[in-house]
Parts: structure tokens; C-alpha cells; sequence
């Protein structure tokens, strides 16, 4: 822009075309050899100053679009910002290391009665203490023991979504830690009411468990 700013004053200004500097601190030599040639194309002022005005416009117009680009710039960072956040808080990876789902969601033979019945998350298969994660950023609201559940816990993420993480053999966090996705939160196990080791997960969506399936995006936090 500068350079452009230059060569519109060297046109508005001929005769200081000898003393126009091209660096700052750099002068174009005074040549006094007749070795030049091309033929003449005669330039009006008129012109001259028409490349004036629609150089200011480009100028102008050029300013307008950055405008609009920092703007559209600054909207895209917040949204990005935005989906950082959310991924945190969305239960997007595997609770454990393995993909053995026993058990899916939905209707199914009870293990015990062999009565049809509804089952609300996913039974993964595993072995005893294999490592438990948290699937998202939350508190922790519940960990407990029952006789059905077994050692449980219950993770809230915020925006209705919450984690129920049954059978374990321990839980290694309390009621009110914050815990962050892909954290260790406890160790897989069969307490309650279990037939073997494996991991009874669920997620529950304002109060009503949905299918895991969906979420189950990414293998660890790193990936």
C-alpha cells in the first residue's frame, strides 16, 4: 500500500520523477546515458487524477472488507470458543477401554427373570478393576452403594446431560468433586445386581435415559 501510495504521488507529480526515493534512505541514480527506448504513450491529467480518485476508492473499499473480516473473524473465535466449551461437557468418549457391549439400550431378556424388559444404558464387558473414565466435565452428585446398582456414580455436565457409571468395584471420587473428561473416576467390577465384571453406563438427558450409542464418539480425551 505504501508502494502503490508512492507511485500515485510520482504520477501527480512528473517532474520530481528524478528525485523520487525508492527506499527510505535510497535514491534512484541521475542516468545520463541515452540507452533507453519504448514507444510514447502520452498520459493526460485528467487520467492521472482518475487513478487518483479509483485508487482512494479501492482504498476505501479495501477497508470496508477488513472491517468485515475482523468482525467475521472475532463471531468465528467466539464460536469456536463456544464448541470447545460444550465439547467438554458432552459425554463424547468410551467409559472404558474395551467395545464388548453385552447388554445395548432398549428392550432385552432380564439376565435374572428372563422376563422381557427395558434396559436403560450400555453393559460393557470387562475385567475386574479395569480403569472407569468420566466421558465429560462435571461434578460428581453421586457416589454411592445399593444392593441393584452396585457401587455407582453419577456425573452432571450441565445443560440437562448427566453419567451413571454402575457395578463398580470401587469409585475413586466423592460427592462434589469436579472431574474432568477422560479422568479416572473408578474401577470396573460386577457389585449389585450383576451376572459378571463388565460396566452398566448410562446418560440421561433432563432426567430421562437415551441411547449412549450417539455419544459414544471417541475412544479417549486425546483423540
Amino acid at each position: 500500500m505504501q508502494k502503490l501510495d508512492e507511485e500515485v504521488k510520482l504520477l501527480t507529480n512528473p517532474d520530481k520523477t528524478a528525485k523520487k526515493q525508492v527506499k527510505a534512505g535510497t535514491e534512484v541514480a541521475q542516468d545520463s546515458s541515452n540507452d533507453k527506448g519504448g514507444p510514447m504513450l502520452s498520459v493526460t491529467n485528467e487520467e492521472i487524477l482518475q487513478l487518483a480518485d479509483n485508487t482512494q476508492k479501492n482504498f476505501k473499499a479495501l477497508g470496508t472488507e477488513m472491517t468485515t473480516l475482523f468482525g467475521s473473524m472475532e463471531q468465528t473465535k467466539k464460536k469456536v470458543i463456544n464448541a470447545i466449551e460444550l465439547l467438554k461437557i458432552s459425554p463424547t468418549i468410551w467409559p472404558v477401554t474395551t467395545r464388548h457391549i453385552t447388554s445395548g439400550f432398549g428392550f432385552r431378556e432380564d439376565p435374572f427373570t428372563y422376563r422381557p424388559t427395558f434396559h436403560s444404558g450400555f453393559d460393557i464387558a470387562g475385567s475386574f478393576d479395569d480403569p472407569v473414565y468420566v466421558t465429560a466435565d462435571g461434578t460428581v452428585i453421586s457416589s454411592d452403594y445399593d444392593k441393584l446398582h452396585g457401587n455407582n456414580i453419577v456425573v452432571s455436565h450441565s445443560k440437562g446431560l448427566r453419567t451413571w457409571y454402575m457395578h463398580l468395584n470401587k469409585s475413586l471420587v466423592s460427592e462434589g468433586d469436579h472431574v474432568t473428561k477422560g479422568q479416572q473416576i473408578g474401577l470396573l467390577g460386577s457389585t449389585g445386581r450383576s451376572t459378571g465384571p463388565h460396566l452398566h453406563y448410562e446418560v440421561k438427558k433432563d432426567g430421562v435415559s437415551v441411547d449412549p450409542e450417539p455419544y459414544l464418539i471417541t475412544a479417549r480425551k486425546e483423540e
